[in-house]
């Protein structure tokens, strides 16, 4: 049926075509045909994506994925991925699919050789989107040489049009024509659709060299290739041909009216940065219109400005802000006070330039064609000095004169500088005010200086002179100079705000690294303390699963460690330059633990402001869920939900966000008997329990004590600035006979009570553990005894008390106090020790 589908869509039949799908769809929930969901998933997806419908398109790709993953079929699902990343791109969600390709990155998913080329084309996609046209360009040629050494024509085809589209969008048309030239010459061998593309873009390379005739021949050839199909987003791109066409031969009217169709069918298909792109080279073309044309070609610019800025297509925010700035001039019969809004609209535009040089050298362009001046200059206070330096300028002086003159008036600008007010100078030649020898050496006649002021101090001047004219410049130039030379003041404020808060970023960018670098040490493996068997055992597992991205569950009593062994799981692998998020799910209310991991959306409740949950600030590292086991129910099939689909809802939204994120948990509690008892999900459980590490008690590895004494010693030591004191012998043999029911916690807050409060130079067990207070047997060794009789009263005691503990059985005494069988035997038989148990074993 599948098969049927395939023909019907290739036949132009999309409604049956669709019909057959979801028959197919229906039979392969049964169990016996669950292998052939994907492909129906994925052609139906196809479908929905050539007639324009990307939101279900995308939604059927999730479907397919997820039913590669339950499948095990990762192939499949890592091209399920790739499919979903090139929807986003389409529907100018640049982040979505920017984290979708670092999560593919990051788990290190093997792409097969045959699958290369597509993914190098969704790679250059993602470029383009970015405005890296170079870089998308490389990508997409590369992509397009692996399709046609795989034989996949098609792909190559695609690629070959991306790359293309990298060259127009950096306006290199004929680059461009080169390209799609090269893959129509092989188009007996491409499917329709992609044949159909290449001409649309090949037909624009074809206007853009003024080859009209062949562009309307290709555009009759698009017209044969498209009848009959519903192809959503090629009735866009048609409809912004149609329209370039028509500006290039001079059908304004009729531009107008495509150019706006053009602008819907993109903005209904979501295609932000096609419309954008429309936008763009729609109103480069209609600039030239006569003004009873009514074009609105400069808002199309402001628009598109826009739209690439929220895309994060730098460049291309560039090149529209470019062509609004420089069509100011071209304003025919502009008067003063339309002169002023006109000077006052593109200065609002200054700021939103990147380069400041850039900016001023165009903004002293716009004012001397403007003003009719023959020569502007811009001048800055160097920073250091103080000095008022040539920043940027436009026109120039007579080569010969420059050798003999400063170039402009510094008598001028010093006495502009000196008051404060600006100077306009009708007759430069016979006023006193300005007399110098630059004056008569350049020749100049009309002169107009205002300030620039910055905080209630001078930083510069704009400087305008004339040497054909005298009084070319008058008090409403004067005005309108001073409201422009404001507007440079804001954007060279903005300018140095820019630098500041990059500079800011740098310090902060290093004092992170620094602290990450910190932390790292901080929770190394090394930092856990433990020679024991049991830690030996731990400490190994930790060192496997720290490589990889699997789910960790650690299990074990109150105290033991886990939160510590979670950091450095994180620390240790391929997240530690990410953030690391714990959360305890026992502590935090059940009314706030949903919002809490998952976000919320505005206005939820009154006064409720959006907020990203844990999992999102987690994204690309570890979120850590304590106490696991206290987590509610109908929370944890929230939780189920987005460990299986890697995607989560805010609370109060709609709208899935992709999330990456490793999950390690932990609890006190036995999560099989709380499965048992309704309390705790078993299929959640499944999930967590992928790699278990459980964590012994401390009085199942008391050979750890001495090492963990020492250990909290140094810390807390240092931390109290004194200076660390010995353990007396004693001491020792008092820790190790406590069998610490608070575990590693109750020994370092043991170990700080003692440092707090005994100022010593030798620690004693004074007052002795918990426990052992209570029992009132601490243990006491004479001071004048020999330290080998010490320790061996110790030893005596210790494995006396773990035998009599295990019962008599050697081999439990012996993993209780971390050491050998062996050495069991050898200490009872060197202190005259005998074991009785308390069952005889039946042989």
């Amino acid at each position: 049926m599948a098969g049927r589908a395939v023909a019907a869509s290739f036949r132009g039949r999309p409604v049956e075509a669709e019909s057959l799908l979801r028959q197919a769809l229906e039979m392969s929930a049964h169990p016996a045909a669950r292998a052939a969901a994907y492909e129906v998933l994925d052609n139906l997806a196809l479908l929905k994506s050539h007639s324009g419908a990307w939101d279900e398109a995308r939604e059927l790709y999730a479907q397919a994925r997820r039913s590669a993953l339950e499948q095990g079929r990762s192939l499949d699902a890592t091209r399920a991925s790739l499919n979903l990343t090139l929807v986003d791109l389409f529907r100018g969600r640049v982040r979505l699919a920017q984290g979708r390709l670092r999560r593919l990155a990051r788990e290190g998913v093997r792409i097969p050789q045959s699958s290369k080329p597509y993914a190098l084309q969704i790679m250059a996609a993602y470029h383009r989107a970015r405005g890296s046209h170079g870089q998308a360009a490389r990508v997409a040629e590369r992509a397009a040489q692996l399709a046609r050494r795989n034989n996949n024509p098609e792909v190559a085809a695609w690629s070959l049009r991306e790359q293309a589209l990298a060259s127009i969008e950096a306006e290199r048309w004929d680059r461009a024509r080169s390209v799609l030239q090269g893959a129509l010459d092989t188009r007996e061998s491409i499917p329709r659709l992609a044949h159909t593309m290449l001409l649309l873009q090949h037909a624009r390379c074809l206007l853009r060299a003024s080859r009209l005739a062949e562009a309307r021949a290709e555009r009759e050839q698009i017209a044969a290739l498209r009848a009959g199909q519903t192809w959503a987003y090629v009735d866009g791109q048609a409809k912004q041909l149609d329209a370039e066409l028509a500006f290039a031969e001079g059908r304004w009217k009729e531009g107008l009216d495509l150019t706006r169709e053009a602008l819907e069918k993109y903005r209904a298909l979501g295609a932000a940065h096609d419309r954008a792109t429309c936008a763009l080279e729609c109103a480069r073309l209609a600039r030239g219109a006569p003004p009873e044309a009514r074009i609105p070609w400069r808002r199309w610019l402001e628009e598109a400005a826009a739209a690439f800025k929220r895309l994060g297509s730098i460049r291309q925010r560039a090149v529209a802000l470019s062509l609004l700035v420089e069509s100011a001039p071209r304003v025919e019969h502009v008067a003063a006070s339309d002169a002023r809004g006109l000077l006052a609209a593109v200065g609002g535009l200054l700021d939103s330039l990147l380069d400041l040089k850039e900016l001023t050298n165009r903004a002293m362009r716009l004012a001397v064609e403007q003003l009719g001046a023959e020569r502007g200059v811009l001048l800055l206070a160097d920073p250091d000095t103080g000095q008022l330096q040539p920043f940027a300028d436009h026109g120039g002086v007579d080569p010969d004169l420059r050798r003999e003159a400063l170039g402009y008036s510094r008598t001028v600008v010093r006495k502009v500088t000196e008051s404060g007010g600006s100077l306009l100078v009708g007759d430069a030649a016979s006023d006193a005010r300005v007399a110098s020898a630059s004056v008569q050496n350049l020749g100049l006649r009309s002169i107009l200086c205002v300030p620039l002021f910055l905080g209630g101090t001078v930083i510069g001047t704009v400087y305008l002179e004339n040497r054909e004219r005298e009084h070319a410049f008058t008090e409403s130039d004067r005005g309108l100079l001073e409201g422009f030379a404001h507007l440079m003041a804001v954007a060279i404020e903005n300018s140095r705000g820019q630098d500041a808060v990059r500079r800011a970023n740098e310090r902060l960018v290093g004092e992170n690294l620094s602290l990450r670098q910190e932390v790292q040490a901080r929770f190394r493996q090394s930092s856990v303390v433990g020679a024991s068997q049991e830690m030996a055992r731990v400490l190994s597992q930790i060192e496997m699963v720290a490589q990889n991205n699997s789910t960790v569950l650690l299990t074990g009593e109150n105290g033991t460690g886990k939160d510590l062994i979670a950091r450095v799981i994180h620390h240790t692998g391929p997240r530690r330059h990410r953030a690391f998020v714990p959360v305890n799910c026992g502590a935090m209310p059940e009314t706030l633990l949903e919002s809490e991991l998952f976000g919320i959306e505005d206005n939820v409740a009154t006064g409720v402001r959006a907020r990203p949950g844990k999992f999102e600030q987690a994204e690309g590292g570890t979120l850590f869920l304590d106490e696991i086991g206290e987590m509610p129910l109908h929370h944890q099939v929230a939780l189920l939900n987005v460990i299986q689909n890697r995607e989560l809802i805010r609370v109060g939204g709609s709208k899935p966000i992709p999330v990456d994120v490793r999950l390690i948990a932990a609890t006190n509690q036995d999560l099989r008997r709380l499965v048992e008892l309704g309390r705790f999900r078993q299929d959640l459980f499944f999930r967590l329990h992928i790699i278990p590490i459980e964590i012994p008690p401390l009085r199942q590895r008391k050979a750890d004590i001495p090492a963990l004494a020492h250990y909290f010693v140094e810390q807390i030591s240092r931390r109290l600035g004194r200076t660390a004191p010995q353990l007396s012998p004693d001491f020792i043999a008092t820790l190790m006979r406590s069998d610490w029911p608070g575990n590693v916690r109750e020994l370092q807050n043991y170990m700080e009570r003692l440092l707090a409060m005994n100022p010593a130079p030798v620690l004693r067990p004074e007052p002795p553990p918990p426990d052992l207070e209570s029992q009132g047997r601490g243990l006491r060794l004479s001071r004048t005894r020999k330290l080998g009789d010490a320790v061996a009263e110790v030893e005596r005691q210790l494995i006396r008390e773990a035998l009599a503990n295990a019962n008599g059985n050697r081999s439990k005494a012996a993993r209780t106090l971390g050491v050998s069988e062996q050495a069991i035997r050898y200490k009872m038989r060197k202190y005259g020790l005998e074991a009785s148990r308390q069952y005889q074993r039946i042989r």
